[in-house]
């Protein structure tokens, strides 16, 4: 899989100009594509993630709720994990693989780092940044965004 910039160039979405300027910000800055796309706003995350969706052939998900996270699957991914790499585990399939949503699907370090941690492989889905972070914030409990807290205090 490409990065996320020459997934979007390829898809026609960025011009070279953008391309040349989003790679300097990246150098500049030491961010990823991802982070440069957001911080530059170049192009709207829910934008990114409707192309990501069609192009990567991968689901989309809108206003994340409760309803559609399985426990089993939240219990995959730590709230720390989640707000670090901007995703959500939904569900184990009955393939046994993670379902996850990522605000950046092409990010294969950050897959492959959740994949050694946690030890199931991960199948991605895509949502926007913004709806992430809302949904990891009201998904996750209280006792499992604090959880390092207490387990420090024991």
């Amino acid at each position: 899989m490409d990065d996320i910039i020459d997934v979007l160039f390829k898809g026609g979405n960025l011009t070279e100009i953008n391309v040349t300027m989003l790679r300097a910000y990246m150098d500049r800055w030491k961010v990823g594509g991802y982070h440069a796309l957001i911080e530059t706003h170049v192009i709207p995350d829910f934008e990114i993630a409707d192309f990501l969706a069609e192009y990567l052939k991968i689901p989309r998900y809108y206003n994340l709720g409760p309803n559609d996270i399985s426990e089993a699957a939240l219990e995959k991914i730590s709230y720390i994990q989640a707000r670090e790499h901007c995703c959500l585990p939904v569900e184990i399939t009955k393939d046994k693989l993670l379902k996850v949503i990522f605000a950046d699907p092409t990010n294969k370090k950050v897959i492959s780092k959740l994949v050694e941690t946690i030890g199931i492989e991960i199948t991605p889905a895509v949502s926007s940044k913004h709806e992430i972070e809302v949904a990891v914030g009201n998904i996750y409990s209280p006792e499992q965004q604090l959880g390092w807290v207490f387990q420090e205090g024991s």
